[in-house]
């Protein structure tokens, strides 16, 4: 299944590196958006940012019928490469 989500990026899984219980994925760069302060000073526009990122669950549960339960603010980033970095938009 390919998920087709243009305001996300997932990090793609290293198989070389998982086995049964552990998921091992590849470097992501990014700021956390708990980290308000600093994605302010990036010039982010943090409504859209909030937007595109419940865009994102909602089409996960909708149209793919899963979705991500351990998520808060510490595990979803901002990368300074996005649309929305210095309101680009």
């Amino acid at each position: 299944m390919t998920l087709v989500m243009p305001a996300a990026q997932v990090p793609k899984v290293l198989w070389k590196y998982t086995a049964q219980q552990v998921l091992t994925m590849e470097y992501a760069p990014g700021v956390k958006i708990n980290r308000t302060a600093e994605i302010e000073r990036m010039g982010v526009d943090r409504k859209e940012l909030a937007r595109r990122t419940v865009e994102c669950y909602l089409q996960q549960l909708l149209t793919y019928g899963f979705f991500h339960a351990g998520v808060f603010s510490a595990r979803v980033m901002t990368m300074t490469a996005c649309p929305i970095y210095n309101k680009e938009l």
